[in-house]
């Protein structure tokens, strides 16, 4: 990529099966406003608040805990494998149930609605941190699900918004 003039700052950047180490190492030195954690389903824009809480995954693991980011991203993975799945979509390219893939963005916006939220851009927290995307639970299942619950059609005499648990 390009930016103009020289003025962009490349985020620190962490890919499944990458260096953490050296993730946690270049951030930590570069002290960017932002981390990139990257994967083929989902894409996490970690905010500098969320830094030491990344670095340390995995030091002090409780019942929801990630392990590390690689078992993070895999749980995110396994998740979105499973509503695929669930609702019936196939690798066939002729199939009217085709999985096109999708990506999900997730960042943490402060002035978002509700306690988190779903949208046809991002998914985020509604707080300067994502604290609720790093550990396994309600919140994670519930969004991913918002990709799934149909509302992309603008029925307006079905709504379609909020999915069923």
């Amino acid at each position: 990529y390009y930016v103009e003039g020289d003025a962009g700052v490349t985020l620190p950047t962490y890919r499944k099966g990458g260096d953490k180490a050296a993730f946690d190492a270049d951030w930590a030195a570069r002290n960017t406003s932002y981390g990139y954690v990257d994967d083929d389903k989902i894409d996490f824009l970690e905010p500098n608040v969320d830094r030491e809480r990344i670095a340390n995954l995995g030091k002090n693991p409780g019942q929801w805990s990630f392990k590390n980011l690689d078992d993070m991203i895999g749980y995110y993975e396994d998740v979105i494998n499973h509503y695929d799945k669930w609702v019936g979509l196939n690798d066939d390219i002729n199939s009217v149930h085709y999985n096109v893939g999708q990506k999900y963005f997730t960042i943490a916006d402060a002035h978002g609605p509700g306690l988190a939220y779903y949208s046809t851009n991002n998914m985020g927290s509604n707080n300067p941190s994502m604290s609720g995307y790093l550990e396994r639970g309600w919140l994670a299942l519930h969004e991913v699900g918002h990709g799934y619950d149909g509302a992309m059609t603008y029925d307006p005499k079905m709504n379609l918004i909020e999915i069923e648990n």
